[in-house]
């Protein structure tokens, strides 16, 4: 005999589906579309989040019985919530500085050409700057989450589809007839 917990929830764990991969889709487009950001210097940055395209690529959900969930570098994490202290090694401040690419300039505003020792010099100041300060908060996740809430509108539908369905499935196995949009139970 059926029970409640049989219902299959085919129409809305599409639903689930099929949101968790748009959000996805949208985390992409906001590491790479450009965010201003104004540190303690004064100093305003106006560049994407996403530099090197490891955080792009590491971006996917994984779907189990309990649900779905997306996962990436847990960098994107920081750079959306923020630090006040973060802790890299000098070859990831390296890497960082190469892939973004990180422009010097003299005192009078003339860009110099990057050699290996102010390259590694950069690295190892940034490393301190960013133990001491952290990464200031970007909010590229937490907007697109707080964005799209509405989206989650029709999940209702998707889920009394599932429960009809499932209701239907139900009667049936209770010895009931379908005639129609009425069941009337079968006499034996």
């Amino acid at each position: 005999m059926a029970t409640i917990k049989e219902i299959q929830l085919k129409n809305t764990n599409k639903f689930l589906e099929g949101y968790t991969q748009k959000m996805v889709d949208l985390a992409k487009i906001e590491i790479g579309r450009k965010r201003r950001r104004v540190y303690e210097s004064g100093r305003v940055v106006n560049s994407p989040i996403n530099s090197s395209g490891d955080g792009r690529r590491s971006l996917g959900y994984t779907k189990s019985k309990e649900g779905f969930s997306i996962s990436g570098n847990d960098y994107l994490e920081k750079v959306d919530e923020g630090t006040d202290s973060t802790i890299v090694s000098p070859q990831q401040m390296l890497n960082w500085i190469k892939y973004k690419p990180v422009r010097i300039r003299d005192s009078k505003g003339r860009i110099l050409t990057m050699t290996d020792y102010r390259r590694k010099n950069l690295a190892r100041l940034l490393k301190e700057k960013l133990e001491l300060s952290g990464i200031k908060k970007t909010n590229f996740l937490t907007d697109l989450i707080e964005g799209s809430m509405d989206r989650l509108n029709g999940i209702e539908d998707a889920f009394v589809d599932d429960i009809i369905d499932g209701l239907e499935d139900l009667l049936i196995d209770l010895g009931f007839i379908k005639e129609g949009e009425s069941y009337k139970l079968e006499k034996k």
